[in-house]
């Protein structure tokens, strides 16, 4: 019988890992407990970046590249899922843009309930969903994932789709991806 604990603090939460292995067995166990607020230090405090919000110009830009990204490179995770000689995307809580032309690639831009429509209509299909355009200091972030419309009659269920979230910076003047965050897949 071998046993390993470990403790660390995840943010505001003691983390508590356990593993037991018995006759050859693994067992583990996570506990989780809050920890008293520290006061953060004042000697070196970190400079707010003050970020102007973005134009509608700015963020059809950064649609555009996520769009590239995904449907030109099919980089996003489960690009399968999709047809790929037309494209469903949905800009997911994302206001004031029309969504870009990009050069040999046909897509239809619908809200979620368009999406939905679209799947009680013809039926099950994958798409391309943009959500969460924000903000973070300096940089903007969005998340680009596939996912499947399940029209409401349909029986069938789906454990499939992934994305990632792309972080976005403008170098020289002009928006580039310059990182990604979060990313999963199913």
């Amino acid at each position: 019988m071998g046993r390993n604990n470990e403790q660390m603090n995840i943010g505001s939460v003691k983390t508590s890992i356990g593993v037991l292995v018995l006759g050859g067995a693994l067992l583990a166990g996570i506990a989780c407990a809050p920890v008293a607020a520290q006061e953060p230090e004042t000697q070196n405090p970190t400079p707010v970046v003050q970020f102007a919000p973005l134009s509608d110009a700015d963020e059809a830009t950064i649609i555009r590249l996520a769009l590239g990204w995904a449907l030109v490179d099919k980089n996003v995770p489960d690009y399968v899922i999709l047809d790929d000689k037309n494209f469903v995307v949905s800009l997911d809580g994302i206001d004031n843009i029309l969504a870009p032309k990009l050069p040999g690639v046909n897509f239809i831009a619908l809200n979620p309930k368009e999406v939905q429509d679209l799947a009680d209509k013809n039926g099950n299909f994958g798409y391309l969903n943009i959500r969460d355009l924000r903000t973070n200091g300096g940089m903007v972030e969005v998340a680009v994932e596939t996912r499947m419309a399940v029209a409401q009659d349909s029986d069938i269920l789906y454990l499939i789709g992934g994305g990632a979230v792309l972080q976005f910076e403008q170098v020289d003047g002009e928006w580039q991806i310059t990182g990604q965050g979060a990313s999963w897949i199913s």
